[in-house]
């Protein structure tokens, strides 16, 4: 039965994958107005101004972009850093925290970071995310929308929540399936 269930989404989701490229619609606006094809001069350039409005600043080690907001009467800390294939943006990794983490604290536990998220990114970008079940990764959820692919889950390693925008147009599209 669960063999069944996994192929279920499985079909179901390359069935959306087809569906939506199908469509040539593209979506190429990311987090903070980073978008899919950007340089990296222009990444760059980008950052640098919102840096300058005091919007963003350094991340982890110097090696991400970081901005906090807050919602939910929490403080969020969210680190990026674009990949880029053949010079241009075609996937951009996110990681959230909570800026007061602790894991015996409810109101601060990865599922409910993972909630948060995932209901911040239906505002955003839509309610029709897919759950995709791993046993590896536990649930991640998935939204794709013409090109655009954004698939959440949760990392206990970090106990952070990880989001990965994906352009499924890029020629480095080695994979058209569940994993992120």
């Amino acid at each position: 039965m669960l063999l069944c269930s996994a192929c279920n989404q499985s079909s179901e989701y390359r069935l959306r994958v087809e569906r939506e490229l199908s469509r040539n619609v593209k979506y190429d606006t990311l987090l903070l107005n980073v978008r899919f094809g950007m340089n990296k001069r222009e990444f760059f350039a980008h950052c640098w101004e919102l840096n300058k409005k005091g919007f963003i600043g350094e991340g982890i080690n110097n090696t991400t972009v970081n901005y906090t907001f807050e919602r939910y009467g929490k403080e969020f800390s969210v680190d990026f850093y674009p990949k880029f294939h053949k010079g241009k943006v075609n996937e951009l990794p996110v990681e959230y925290k909570y800026s007061a983490f602790a894991p015996w604290t409810p109101k601060y536990s990865i599922d409910t970071l993972l909630s948060e998220v995932l209901v911040i990114h239906k505002e955003e970008y839509g309610e029709d995310f897919m759950e995709i079940k791993s046993k590896d990764k536990g649930s991640a959820f998935t939204r794709i929308d013409g090109n655009r692919r954004i698939t959440i889950h949760k990392n206990i390693y970090t106990n952070s929540v990880d989001v990965f925008y994906f352009d499924l147009l890029s020629d480095n599209n080695t994979i058209v399936n569940d994993d992120n």
